[in-house]
This record gives structure tokens, C-alpha cells and sequence, in this order.
């Protein structure tokens, strides 16, 4: 999935976009570890990369620009 904003692009994965529509649902790093069969500590890389992607710093932020972006 590739999001444009201006003249940046941004590529995200399918795990990617699948963490942040979980993490718009309101589930937990432990509920999204459990569902995806990933590791809690991934998970929580994926929130972390993904704020620094999107340049935010609270996952709040991160809901309301994946709903900005049509990703939820």
C-alpha cells in the first residue's frame, strides 16, 4: 500500500496495514500479537515503526492518520 502526502511517498506492508486497522479497533499489542500469531515485541516494533513513518508520536495520532488516509 503506498500513501501520498504532497510530493513523500509511503509504502506500508499488508502487516502493516493489518496492525493499524487492529490498533484503530481499539485491541492491545497483546490482543494483536495473539490474532496475527506474532510476538508481543514485534508488535510493539510495528507501533514504533509505524509512528516514526508517520511522523506521530502517540498511537492516538497514529489512529487519526491511518482515518485521514483512508486505511480504516
Amino acid at each position: 500500500m503506498v500513501i501520498t502526502e504532497d510530493e513523500n511517498t509511503i509504502r506500508i506492508s499488508k502487516t502493516e496495514h493489518q496492525i493499524i486497522r487492529m490498533i484503530s479497533d481499539g485491541k492491545t499489542s497483546a490482543q494483536i500479537a495473539e490474532a496475527t500469531g506474532l510476538k508481543f515485541a514485534t508488535i510493539k516494533w510495528y507501533r514504533m515503526k509505524l509512528k516514526k513513518k508517520f511522523k506521530v508520536e502517540t498511537t492516538a495520532q497514529l489512529i487519526r492518520f491511518a482515518i485521514e488516509q483512508n486505511l480504516v
